[in-house]
């Protein structure tokens, strides 16, 4: 019976490097034989964080040549498999980077050391095993690509690692990022562990960089061999590296005057150049890690090259790919300044931005009252972005050339896929409520466009469009957004309603594409323009700061087809894509195409405001009045208007 039970008997605790330090045995790579924590002391910290006593998360961004995967993610798996007998979940960016670790660098480990062998024996068809999932007594290691969520939702796991996290799955399967459902695996278990570790990407739009600025920031501490002064190996170690320039005047045909071999980091206390080994002295203390900040359970790791003991990370080979990456920077190319930034250095990749910041955009902002319309703001459109728990209004005023007030912003809560919620009268009562406009006269709402692109939400979002077709004055679109690149902000719809012959009715309801990358461009690159004019765009002082937070919260990233507008981690986007249905609503009016006359026009009938109410600014074509949402209303009398 003791033998029985002898796999499943709970083992003592012991920390992970002091684990393998007894029982890994690395079979290949620059260091071969018993793993030894000399060979990588800056990584003893980060696993002695796993196992740290309120440290549920472990997260560390870092170069890619610092041994993370064989020291931290190879450690942790098999001592998690030997001592603790629980279930562990390996999240990859793709299913075929997952099958690779498991064939190229799990089975390896597992067949040179006796303690795995023991409990993980190889793989057979008689107990239905596969590669992704390996059976061990008390639990079982899964190996997932970040794109196939469902594979785990049955379990729960009390180890998780995530690896290279900027390249899994923002939107797995429409329920969120891969990393957020990784997390939710481990609610079963009071105890449980996540470690989650990889190369940065783009700056505002790393999910690593993301996570370390929830941490505590741990900086290993470096200590000048001259002087005896620590300094943090921060992110910007890399201003400290200087080298020489030639003296004969013979340039080299890649870095110029530049002598890589002389290249030395440089103490900022005293100024001391350190070759690779005092700098390799200098990263030999196993217990250098300093926090830079309260933790929340969180502990973060800034692992940068400087540290790394690898062949290939010497100073002399950092400049060379340095210099280089500079030469392509130069003729235009910016993919080896990106891939050193990231991969050498470990940081994000900055993108050139000339967009103005939040804190510039509050500063901007104008005497008129919230929920009233300023002179120049001659017609009142509206945009809506559907969540499933609220909606996002923005109602804004626009005038000639397409110059824009923002009048009100509004969040409205409710359960949004019911069509008998609360939230969708409260949004009739807004919409139709009429603003005061400072000429005396009051502004109705002419067009509202409301998102319907959300799968789960589009039913309830047709029917209300439906019905407010029916009693509205306004014109109200249901709306998707597109990616195609070069669609326009306005286009033709699509049908969403058929006939018994499933073709297009007649007089059905009909979803409007946008071209949100279009809209984006044209709103964000005029929130560089001030003053008054075409294309300028205001807002009232008393509006809140999170408008602005969220009315720049994307950049422009390298995508398919080239540069596209990308929401920035951590961030919510609800004001910025209410404002570009608002932009649809008016292309819908075709104000931009309005000619003076009609704009005088418009103004004499705010004028006689005793006189005139709001009516529709323009008479739609007859092509417009094929497809227009009014049309049943007109079919009630039995007849149909011929023009």
């Amino acid at each position: 019976m003791a033998r029985v039970l002898a796999p499943w008997a709970p083992r003592p605790a012991m920390p992970i490097r002091r684990w393998a330090e007894r029982y890994r045995y690395v079979a290949r790579g620059a260091y071969p034989g018993p793993w030894r924590s000399d060979v990588v002391p800056y990584l003893v910290g980060v696993l002695d964080a796993i196992t740290e006593p309120g440290i549920r998360e472990v997260v560390a961004m870092k170069a890619s040549q610092v041994g993370w995967t064989d020291s931290v993610a190879v450690n942790t798996i098999a001592w998690a498999v030997h001592t603790q007998a629980s279930p562990v979940l390996v999240v990859f960016p793709t299913h075929a980077s997952a099958r690779k670790f498991s064939s190229q660098v799990l089975d390896p480990v597992i067949a040179s050391t006796p303690v795995l062998a023991e409990r993980l024996p190889p793989l057979t068809r008689t107990r239905g095993e596969s590669w992704d999932v390996r059976s061990f007594p008390g639990g079982h290691i899964a190996m997932v690509g970040s794109q196939a969520p469902s594979s785990t939702k049955s379990h729960a796991y009390r180890y998780v690692l995530v690896e290279e996290p900027d390249d899994t799955a923002l939107d797995a399967g429409g329920q969120g990022s891969a990393i957020s459902l990784a997390r939710l695996r481990t609610k079963s278990y009071g105890d449980a562990k996540i470690l989650i570790g990889g190369t940065p990407g783009t700056a505002g739009l790393s999910q690593i960089e993301d996570a370390l600025e929830r941490s505590d920031l741990r900086l290993y501490q470096l200590e000048c061999p001259d002087c005896g002064d620590e300094h943090p190996a921060s992110m910007d170690w890399w201003t400290r590296v200087t080298w020489e320039t030639a003296d004969d005047g013979v340039a080299h045909p890649v870095w110029g005057m530049a002598r890589p071999e002389t290249a030395r980091y440089m103490c900022p206390a005293c100024g001391s150049p350190w070759d690779d080994r005092a700098r390799l002295a200098a990263a030999s203390r196993p217990d250098a890690w300093r926090a830079s900040r309260p933790t929340d359970r969180t502990a973060g790791f800034y692992l940068p090259e400087l540290l790394s003991r690898m062949p290939e990370s010497r100073l002399e080979l950092l400049v060379q790919d340095h210099l280089q990456a500079e030469r392509a920077l130069r003729s235009g190319s910016s993919d080896l300044a990106r891939a050193f930034h990231t991969q050498r250095l470990g940081v994000p990749w900055q993108l050139s931005s000339e967009l103005p910041d939040a804190e510039a955009l509050i500063e901007r902002g104008e005497a008129y009252e919230v929920g009233s319309a300023p002179d120049g703001a001659l017609i009142v459109t509206a945009g809506v972005d559907v969540q499933h728990d609220r909606l996002h209004v923005g109602i804004y005023g626009w005038g000639r050339g397409e110059e824009c007030w923002l009048l009100e912003r509004r969040v409205i809560w409710g359960t949004v896929i019911d069509t008998r919620d609360p939230a969708w009268r409260e949004l009739d009562v807004l919409l139709g409520r009429e603003i005061p406009h400072a000429s005396g006269a009051a502004l109705a709402c002419a067009a509202v466009s409301i998102d319907s692109g959300d799968g789960q939400t589009a039913d309830a979002v047709y029917a209300y469009v439906r019905q407010a077709s029916r009693r509205a004055r306004r014109r109200t679109l249901a709306v998707k957004g597109s990616s195609q690149r070069g669609r326009e902000i306005f286009t033709p719809p699509r049908p969403v309603d058929t006939n018994r012959l499933d073709k297009a009715a007649r007089y059905g309801l009909r979803s409007y594409p946008v071209g949100v990358d279009r809209a984006k461009d044209t709103i964000l690159e005029r929130l560089k323009l001030t003053g008054r004019g075409p294309g300028r765009r205001h807002w009232p002082r008393a509006i809140d700061d999170d408008y602005f937070e969220q009315l720049v919260s994307e950049v422009r990233a390298p995508g398919r087809g080239g540069l596209v507008w990308t929401l920035r981690a951590g961030r919510r986007n609800e004001d910025l894509d209410a404002a570009v249905y608002a932009l649809h609503a008016a292309r819908a009016l075709r104000i931009h195409q309005w000619s003076e006359d009609h704009w005088r026009e418009r103004e004499r009938q705010l004028q006689q405001r005793d006189l005139f109410s709001q009516a529709p600014p323009a008479a739609p074509s007859a092509a417009e009045s094929a497809q227009s949402e009014t049309a049943p209303a007109r079919r009630r009398f039995g007849f149909r208007v011929r023009r």
